[in-house]
């Protein structure tokens, strides 16, 4: 080959390892950029507590520059993703992201903002006790005020009957039985913007007592029959303890906070 081929071969094999290279450990979220650029506002979900806060004006244009220049790359984050940012232009949904402290992952993969925007975001929900409470009332009165609840025991009931009948199949995952998403009804899914992770809790002797449903393994509600009281068997294990707070929303339906 000659010199000056060898030559130009080379600065092209350098710019091109150069340019993958640097788009591997520096990729941004380029189709969610598009789909956010044009946002107004923003709807921010904590899971954990069950609390949300709506951001408008400049802090969204700051939430859309530092997602948007959110760096990617092969890593994997061990973030539980607790929170979730909606971003609206007017009335119109655009987009959807999932956070914690500064890691974000979208469609496109999982994402570090250097920033600092969203780790000052995530610090404005406290895990104080007032706010565990709080997330605590508000699935209480959503049980009594949402419409599409008020068949929420009823459905637990015969979830639990159909299960002891062996009529439906469930994932066995971190302790406890798992509703495949099959058995979830739609009516349940859109009471939340975010649905709830929906599992069996088991009493004593392996017996399946109430229907669990949880939120960022934190915050969530116990549903039996009339006559369930909640044991602190049911959050047994290694992997679950047994709720800070707890209250009673009617015979058999109660609303915790772990």
């Amino acid at each position: 080959m000659h010199v000056r081929t060898k030559a130009r071969f080379a600065v092209v094999l350098l710019s091109l390892t150069v340019f993958l290279g640097g788009c591997s450990r520096s990729r941004t979220p380029a189709a969610l950029s598009q789909r956010i650029a044009g946002a107004d506002r923003v709807l921010v979900w904590d899971w954990a507590h069950m609390d949300h806060l709506s951001i408008e004006g400049e802090g969204v244009t700051k939430l859309v520059k530092a997602v948007s220049a959110a760096k990617g790359g092969n890593r994997k984050y061990s973030a539980q993703y607790g929170k979730t940012i909606e971003f609206y232009q007017g009335s119109n949904f655009l987009a959807r992201i999932r956070f914690q402290q500064d890691v974000l992952k979208t469609e496109e993969g999982e994402y570090y903002d250097g920033t600092g925007v969203l780790k000052t975001l995530d610090r404005r929900f406290s895990s104080e006790e007032a706010t565990r409470k709080n997330g605590v009332n508000k699935l209480a009165a959503d049980v009594v005020t949402k419409p599409e609840l008020r068949d929420i025991q009823i459905w637990s009931e015969e979830l639990l009957w159909r299960y002891k009948s062996g009529n439906f199949k469930t994932n066995f995952y971190k302790g406890t039985t798992e509703l495949i998403n099959e058995a979830v009804p739609d009516w349940l899914k859109a009471a939340w913007p975010r649905p709830p992770d929906i599992s069996l809790g088991e009493g004593p002797l392996g017996t399946v007592r109430c229907v669990f449903l949880e939120w960022a393994g934190s915050c969530g509600l116990a549903v039996g029959d009339a006559s369930f009281v909640p044991a602190s068997t049911l959050w047994g294990g290694t992997n679950f303890h047994s709720p800070n707070y707890l209250t009673s929303i009617m015979p058999g339906v109660y609303a915790y906070h772990q």
